[in-house]
Order: C-alpha cells, then sequence, then structure tokens
C-alpha cells in the first residue's frame, strides 16, 4: 500500500498505519503479492510470478524503516518511507510480511542497503571501466526490460539538484522537467509490419488531443514562454501594488484607457488566455515535473491569477475569455489539486473556465494560438502532418473508429504484438462495462499507466473499474489517479448515458417530500452517484394513509425497517445519517485528520439534535404558541453554529464533509421558517452561498428533480405545502 505525503492525514509513518486500519476495517484493502530486490544502488518492487518490476526507489531516496506488529489483520507490516524528487513527492510503503516477518525483513534490507551504499561509494580500481550502465531516476529500466518509459539515461545525473522552478527564459532541460528519454512512446493500438498497409477505410482516427506525451519537450518549452510572459506582464503590476499605500492621491485627468502598471484591456485578455492555456499544458506536464509538484506550480500560479484579477480594469473582463477552453482532463486537474481558496477563485471566473469544449454549449471557440513577447513561436507537432499550430483544447472529440481490417498476414514477435491473417478485422482496446480483467488490463496498457497500475487495477472488471470513486482511486493508484480518473471520464462519456444506465443504480426510498432524504438527495448528486427514487405518498387528513408504505416495510429486507432506505446491491441500510456516512465513506468525505473526524462527529450529532427542535414544532398542535419561544432562543442556538464554524471555509475546516450537506439542509429549513435568521452571522450565510455554488448543487437545484417543498409531512402545521 503507498501513501503519498502530505495528503489524507498522512505525515508519518504511524499516520500510514491508521490509514491501512480504517480501510481494513471497511474491507477495502487490496492485497499484491511482491518481492523487495535492492540491485545496482535502487530498490526494486518486482511482480512475484512473472519477476517484472512494478517499481523501484533509490536507495539514498529510503529515509526511514520501521516494523509495525500486530496493528490490524496485517500483524507484521514494514513501512519504507521515501522521498523522491518528482511528483508525487514523498510517500509511505507499507509491506504485509508474513512469512520472513517485518523486523526481520527490516534487518536484513537495512544491511543490504548498507552494504550497496558502501560498495558505489567506493572507487574503482585504478584503470577499470565500469560495465553498468547508469540507472535513470524514477525506475526507468535498462533495455531489456519489457517497459515503455524509454531507454536508459547515457550519464549519470548530478547528485545537486537544480534551482525550483523560476519563471524565467526557457532553459534548454528546465529543472523542473523530467529527461527527455523518460518520454513514453507513442502507444500503437495494434503493431504492424513494417511492410503493411493501413486501409483508409478501417483506420484508425487520429489522436483525441495532440500533441500529447508524445512530445512533452514542445510543450515545456510552450509552458516556459508562458509562464515567462506571465511574469512580465504582473512585473509591473507589483510594483503598483507596493506603490499604492505611498500613492493615495492621484491626479484627475482625462481617463486613459489602461489599468494599474499600463497594461491595456487587450494584453489583460492575453494574459488570461496564457493563464488557461498553463492549465492544459501543466496536466499533460504533471508526470514529468521534478522539483516541483501539479499542486504547487497550480498554487502559484493561482496566487498570481488572484493579483491579475485584483488588478484588473474591468471587474468581468476574465469571465469573458472563452478560447482556450480547458480540456477535460485539465478541469479534473483543478478539481482534484486546488485548495478550497483556489477552487473557489476558479469557479467563480465562471463557465468559460470551468467548462470543457465537450461540454460547451455556446457558438464555436477558434483554435488558440498563442503569441509570446519575444516574438518566438512554438516549433510543429513531430507527431503531426498538418502544418500549423491547433490547440488540442479545440479539437472537437470524434466518433473513434476502433476496428481494422487485417491486408497482410503478420506474426507477433513479442507478447504486445498480434498475430493476425489477411481478412481479419481486429478491434483497438476499449473499455466498456461488460470488460473481463485482461480486457481491462490490455486497455490500461494502450493508455500507457505505469505498470503498478495496471497489475492493481488490470484486476477489476470494466463495470468495477468504471465505477470507481476518485476517493478509492487515490488509495489504490495515488501517482496515476488524476490521470485515470480522466481517461475514465473519457470512457464513460464514450459509453454514453443508454449504456450507463443499463448499470446498477442505488435505490432511494422515502416520503415524497424533502425531510430527512434532503441532505442524502444533495450528497448524492454531488458525488456523481447513479440513483432512483422510489417515493411513498402519504394520505391526507385525517387519515393521513400511509398504507403505500406500510405495505412493503417488512418485505423489503431491511434490517430496521424504517424510511429512509438506500439499496446498493446486496448491502441496504436504514438511518439517515448510517446512510450519508455510507455515501461519504465512498468518497472520502468522512474526514481526513483526527481533528476533523472528531468535529464531524460533534457536528452530525449537534445538528441532529437542532433539527428535532423544529421538527418538534412544526408537528405540535400547538405549533402557533410554541412558535415565538422558539425564535426567541433560536439566535443563541445558532451563534453557537457560527463559532464552531469560526474562519473555516467548511464545518470540518478546509475540506468538504457529508456534516455540510446535513447542516445546510437543516440550516436553510430554519432559513424558511424565519428568512431573516442568519442576518447577524456572516460566516453562516457565506457558507451557505458556498455550499449552493457547488458545480453540481447548483446544477441539481436548477433541474427538475429539486424541490425545495414540501418538507414535513402532510400532518404537519408548517412545512407540508409544495409552496413555502
Amino acid at each position: 500500500m503507498t501513501c503519498k505525503l502530505g495528503t489524507q492525514g498522512v505525515w508519518e509513518p504511524k499516520d500510514a498505519v491508521q490509514r491501512l486500519q480504517q480501510l481494513d476495517a471497511q474491507g477495502r484493502v487490496w492485497s499484491q503479492n511482491l518481492l523487495l530486490q535492492v540491485r545496482d544502488g535502487w530498490l526494486q518492487l518486482l511482480d512475484i510470478e512473472t519477476k517484472e518490476e512494478l517499481d523501484s526507489y533509490r536507495l539514498d531516496s529510503i529515509q526511514a524503516m520501521d516494523a509495525v506488529l500486530n496493528s490490524c489483520s496485517y500483524n507484521s507490516v514494514l513501512s519504507i518511507t521515501v522521498q523522491g524528487a518528482g511528483p508525487p513527492g514523498g510517500s509511505i510503503l507499507l509491506f504485509q510480511c508474513p512469512e520472513m516477518g517485518a523486523e526481520r525483513l527490516r534487518t536484513s534490507l537495512q544491511k543490504a542497503l548498507k552494504e550497496e551504499l558502501e560498495a558505489a561509494s567506493a572507487p574503482p580500481p585504478a584503470g577499470a571501466q565500469s560495465s553498468l550502465q547508469p540507472r535513470p531516476r524514477f525506475g526507468v529500466p535498462h533495455p531489456g526490460q519489457d517497459r515503455w518509459r524509454g531507454a536508459p539515461l547515457e550519464r549519470p545525473l548530478p547528485k545537486e539538484q537544480a534551482a525550483p522552478l523560476e519563471w524565467g527564459p526557457p532553459p534548454e532541460q528546465p529543472p523542473w522537467m523530467a529527461p527527455e528519454h523518460r518520454v513514453p512512446p507513442s502507444p500503437r493500438p495494434l503493431s504492424r509490419h513494417s511492410s503493411a498497409r493501413e486501409p483508409s477505410t478501417f483506420a484508425l482516427p487520429p489522436p483525441r488531443r495532440p500533441p500529447t506525451p508524445e512530445d512533452p519537450v514542445r510543450d515545456q518549452e510552450v509552458l516556459n514562454h508562458i509562464l515567462r510572459d506571465i511574469e512580465v506582464f504582473v512585473q509591473p503590476l507589483m510594483k503598483t501594488q507596493v506603490n499604492a499605500s505611498t500613492k493615495k492621491k492621484k491626479k484627475q485627468g482625462k481617463k486613459k484607457n489602461t489599468g494599474p502598471g499600463g497594461r491595456t484591456p487587450a494584453q489583460y485578455v492575453d494574459c488570461f488566455q496564457k493563464f488557461k492555456y498553463s492549465f492544459i499544458l501543466l496536466e499533460r506536464l504533471a508526470n514529468h515535473l521534478q522539483n516541483t509538484t501539479a499542486p504547487e506550480l497550480l498554487h502559484r500560479l493561482f496566487r498570481t491569477l488572484h493579483l491579475v484579477l485584483t488588478q484588473c480594469p474591468e471587474r468581468d473582463l476574465a469571465g469573458q475569455v472563452i478560447s482556450p477552453l480547458l480540456t477535460p482532463e485539465a478541469i479534473d486537474m483543478l478539481k482534484f489539486y486546488l485548495s478550497p481558496p483556489d477552487s473557489n477563485l476558479w469557479k467563480s471566473l465562471g463557465p468559460a473556465w470551468t467548462t470543457s469544449r465537450d461540454n460547451w454549449t455556446g457558438h464555436e471557440v477558434p483554435p488558440y494560438q498563442p503569441t509570446f513577447y519575444d516574438g518566438w513561436q512554438p516549433p510543429e507537432p513531430s507527431n503531426q502532418a498538418p502544418s500549423g499550430y491547433q490547440d488540442p483544447a479545440s479539437l472537437r472529440p470524434v466518433q473513434p473508429a476502433l476496428r481494422m481490417q487485417v491486408l497482410f498476414e503478420f506474426e507477433a514477435r513479442n507478447p504486445k504484438e498480434l498475430t493476425v491473417a489477411p481478412g481479419e478485422v481486429v478491434e483497438a482496446p476499449m473499455l466498456r462495462l461488460s470488460s473481463r480483467p485482461e480486457e481491462v488490463r490490455a486497455w490500461l496498457q494502450a493508455e500507457n499507466f505505469t505498470p503498478g497500475t495496471v497489475k492493481t487495477l488490470g484486476a477489476l472488471t470494466g463495470s468495477q473499474l468504471l465505477y470507481l470513486s476518485p476517493g478509492e482511486l487515490q488509495m489504490v493508484c495515488p501517482e496515476d489517479a488524476p490521470r485515470v480518473m480522466a481517461r475514465l471520464e473519457a470512457s464513460r462519456r464514450m459509453l454514453g448515458d443508454i449504456t450507463m444506465s443499463c448499470s446498477k443504480s442505488m435505490v432511494l426510498g422515502y416520503w415524497d417530500i424533502r425531510g430527512l432524504a434532503h441532505a442524502i438527495r444533495l450528497l448524492l448528486e454531488f458525488t456523481g452517484t447513479r440513483y432512483e427514487e422510489k417515493r411513498y405518498t402519504c394520505g391526507g387528513a385525517p387519515d393521513f394513509d400511509k398504507s403505500q408504505w406500510l405495505d412493503v416495510k417488512f418485505k423489503l429486507d431491511l434490517d430496521f425497517p424504517n424510511l429512509p432506505y438506500l439499496m446498493d446491491g446486496k448491502n441496504k441500510i436504514t438511518q439517515s445519517n448510517a446512510i450519508l456516512r455510507y455515501i461519504a465513506r465512498k468518497h472520502n468525505m468522512c474526514g481526513d485528520t483526527e481533528e476533523e473526524k472528531i468535529r464531524v462527529d460533534i457536528m452530525e450529532n449537534q445538528i441532529m439534535d437542532f433539527r428535532m427542535q423544529l421538527v418538534r414544532i412544526c408537528y405540535n398542535s400547538d405549533h402557533e404558541k410554541l412558535k415565538p419561544q422558539y425564535l426567541e432562543q433560536l439566535p443563541g442556538q445558532l451563534k453557537q453554529f457560527s463559532l464552531f464554524l469560526g474562519k473555516f471555509s467548511w464545518f470540518a475546516g478546509e475540506k468538504l464533509t457529508f456534516v455540510d450537506f446535513l447542516t445546510y439542509d437543516v440550516l436553510d429549513q430554519n432559513r424558511m421558517f424565519e428568512p431573516k435568521c442568519l442576518d447577524e452571522f456572516p460566516n453562516l450565510k457565506a457558507f451557505m452561498c458556498r455550499f449552493e455554488a457547488l458545480e453540481k448543487i447548483a446544477a441539481y437545484m436548477q433541474s427538475d428533480r429539486f424541490f425545495k417543498m414540501p418538507i414535513n409531512n402532510k400532518m404537519a402545521l408548517w412545512g407540508c405545502k409544495r409552496i413555502c
């Protein structure tokens, strides 16, 4: 199991072990048999059957090794802390050692590491020439190994790392990029003999977003020039900001068509376009960064973007910049990596920044061609036949032509090639709901994912893989998670709604009111979970007939028959908060750190107590007599929630959790009961606005599936009508 340092509350080995205990308790740990081998200055992780290298780490990157015994069902765990130069940075590797034992294996590894490091530091005999090729970083194999990462380095890397990225003139080899020869070759769906001809009627379409990882050197040059231009643009704005406090009095004269720093609106538009294009390029280059990571670089970009927005002479100018539209992969990256403040800034810029070209419904957007202050022009894409530079974000998705007819006989020369005969129609790897594990592995290999990811996810069926949540992907393949998620989204779009609707979905049962199911519906919508509703209707006065529910109540095989209930395959859950937690666990929305989990537990129970106070009044025959007393104590109750929220964005902290959905629902009900009740609490009002601005929540609230009323059932004296 691999845990990235700094994510999900993992900062040291004991945090990783605690994470393992949690996943083990939920039955969400997938085991994989491995061999550990120390060789040529590297710690290698090998497949136990094929001996294929799945991953490797430099010995000098190993910071600590610990043995953890009897912590859970995994009773002999070896933890290895490694620090990488590139993303994801530091990681903690956990290994269950049932045969040799974690303590014994740790001792053996420490001895082997010591011997390897001593041998590596010893000077070679005079006149001797080493026959070993220097091994590149990030576990790139020697030529004999069957991996796609490319040839080994031709010379050893320097011991000292380059300085962190500075937005200056692009060097020949940017310090934040991996070496050029780490670039994987273009994935080919089917191998061909050199003499074979591809018939035009069966030819595969061009790649959807050229150039992609096939030309990262070109992309890095473009990105460096974009960062340089942004720096040049921002410099006078920074000076203006510094001098603003000492130059408060300005002469009144003829209005100039320039903003602070002498920048014109057209120059601001050009800068905003470069920000957008930098996100597209950064997504492509995320796996090639060295001395920084994608989240770090994104944070720097957004910090600079915030400065530009504050100095822009036209408030809504950025939101009007449509071209280039972001790629779906870039949008997925931003959703995955941005901190809450940066995410809020991004979403505040509007649809032109948050909508991909695939989902753009406005007018046709022209291709984007950046121009640079120094006159530099991007080189021609090496893998493109047409001349001219075309932004991949401007390309419409094409319908995949996944079949090809064989013209010539060909015999496979290795496991990656096919033996075919003339006249056969062969199909390139494609991910479907019906894909078997071997077909899933073929698709993962064609997408050029790392061997470790192929090994881990290749054990799943197509349906299991397509319905993995982002949180689950992050746990099983942290390094490739953003890219896997992006490719899965593309596969889902390709399959279309008809195919996907054939799959199983959750069933939520409740009365045809808002009630206790409202927060559940909001969470299902936010997480993109497929679900159906079974709504039961209560009869009118005076009998309030509940037979629709009572007739089936004890026929649904529920442990504690009640409403609401949730059915997810064999899992059947009642109790509204148990349902919320079940959904939240699938998407890592129960809090990461111990502090967050404590706040979640407190809020879950406190907000339910608060809810029941209003419920009792609404269903009480003395409603009008009790209402003044409730309103009198309401400010004191809300003040406690306001103090608990404090300066945090969400009630657990800076991470959105399921209690925010619960709290929003209850505060919204009170806001309808007394419209001015939140006026004295700005942070609660901001919380409500922040929640309603969540993209999927906003879309749901505007859909015909959403209903604000009735809150309560027909026997209630308030909130029982469809119009408040």
